[in-house]
């Protein structure tokens, strides 16, 4: 994005979409910082550098603080969808949900940086949520809403993009249980997705435009857009640690291996028996809380060996699914037996004290594998 100010230009990365930014540098136009450089950068890090040592050192701890806090908000934002999604359900799934959640290392470790992943992670699973809702026969307030949510995770981080694929594929689901109304449904289907891409595209033009208004060649806001989408799409060559090797090859094993030392055990094991438990047909998972973390998971697992960050947009859908086998455990008591819900118990508070015992290094946390 590019803004003006006293006619002169600031101008973010082109290869990263700008709402996560705006909205981490909006509590810095309270510090009242200097920006007159008096001189010309070509060098973005040189430039940065400037700002912050040489015009603004005594604000320096502030701009972090308050960037931060915007991050920390959408953090918590997470654990609210949660608590907003399992109302109705049963008080051991709304528990064991926000338990996850509350000891989660990685949203807890990027839940205090500014960056990206966890506003991206928060609009996702805020637009997945609403768009399910509007399936089931929401107005289209719930479509309206789903088309923003979605445009906003897409100009957090172009990994948002999943969602239309996504959409597509629950829409199909839907349509395959309300087959018999076909016509109908292909009514409502329109309905939505007019709706829905219309806001999506709207959102998008109005956090390009005003950027754009201020470029010397002015082009089409979306030019923008596109630009820095297929500049990420085709980014190769970056750097990644794995398995004691460092170069630039990237690893089809790197996410699952990441996932199963940098989550904590009980998380992990609850996640499987939920899987095992759908398998077997004793629990139901609602096809977007399982088919969400899978198609972003398999879509990511092939390219950008960046983190546990690049996938950190599953978790709240995995903590969901988890959360559901904590309820049959602790429902299920055969013969008056204890054993699950004490197995239940143990295994969050074996979390709890997992976690607790790196804090505050979340960053590096690694499971007793």
């Amino acid at each position: 994005m590019l803004f003006r100010s006293d006619n002169r230009y600031l101008l973010s990365d082109a290869q990263h979409p700008p709402l996560a930014k705006g909205l981490q540098a909006l509590p810095l136009w309270t510090l009242g910082l200097k920006h007159e450089a008096g001189e010309t950068f070509t060098n973005n890090e040189k430039r940065d550098v400037h700002f912050f040592f040489g015009l603004n050192p005594d604000r320096f701890e502030w701009m972090t603080a308050l960037a931060r806090a915007v991050t920390f908000l959408m953090g918590l934002g997470i654990g609210w969808l949660l608590f907003q999604i399992t109302k109705g359900e049963s008080l051991p799934l709304r528990l064991t949900a926000l338990w996850l959640w509350a000891f989660e290392p990685s949203l807890l470790a990027f839940s205090g940086f500014s960056l990206s992943d966890v506003p991206c992670a928060f609009f996702v699973l805020a637009a997945v949520w609403v768009f399910q809702r509007a399936m089931e026969g929401g107005s289209g307030g719930a479509s309206l809403g789903a088309g923003w949510l979605s445009a906003a995770a897409i100009l957090s981080k172009f990994s948002g993009v999943l969602l239309l694929p996504l959409f597509v594929l629950l829409e199909a689901g839907h349509a395959w249980e309300k087959r018999r109304d076909w016509k109908r449904s292909l009514k409502a289907v329109a309905f939505r997705w007019g709706i829905g891409l219309g806001a999506a595209i709207g959102f998008i033009l109005a956090v390009y435009l005003p950027g754009t208004l201020f470029c010397p060649d002015h082009r089409f806001p979306l030019d923008y857009f596109i630009h820095g989408f297929m500049a990420m799409a085709g980014f190769r060559g970056w750097p990644n640690y794995f398995m004691g090797t460092l170069g630039t090859q990237y690893h089809l094993t790197y996410y699952p291996v990441a996932l199963s030392i940098k989550s904590p055990l009980g998380f992990l094991i609850l996640l499987a028996a939920a899987a095992g438990l759908a398998a077997s047909r004793r629990i139901h998972i609602p096809l977007w809380q399982w088919l969400a973390p899978v198609l972003f998971f398999a879509a990511i697992m092939p390219f950008h060996d960046l983190g546990i960050r690049e996938i950190l947009i599953i978790y709240p859908f995995c903590i969901l699914t988890a959360a559901r086998a904590g309820e049959w455990m602790w429902n299920h008591r055969p013969q008056g037996s204890r054993v699950f819900p004490l197995l239940l118990a143990g295994l969050l508070l074996f979390q709890a004290l997992s976690v607790g015992s790196s804090f505050p290094s979340q960053i590096s946390y690694f499971n007793e594998l």
